[in-house]
Formats: structure tokens, sequence, C-alpha cells
């Protein structure tokens, strides 16, 4: 819909025509990436 111009990505957000891919959200649950390291006290 959207490659053929009929509606925008807002429009199908407002519309609940969009939906999260599953399998992304099963990769993001499966831990969270350590972007600083271990912390060293």
């Amino acid at each position: 819909m959207m490659r053929e111009h009929l509606f925008s990505a807002g429009e199908l957000l407002r519309l609940n025509q969009l939906a999260p891919d599953s399998n992304v959200l099963a990769l993001q649950s499966q831990g969270q990436a350590d972007l600083f390291g271990e912390s060293k006290t």
C-alpha cells in the first residue's frame, strides 16, 4: 500500500493497519545489548 502511494505510514498507523514484526520482537526479548560494558567500581 505504501509502495503504491495509497497510504502513508502515519495513515496506516491511525487505521491500526501496521503491526510490529513478531520475529524482531522475539529477538529483542532474548536480551538487552550491553552498551557500556561492565561497570568497574
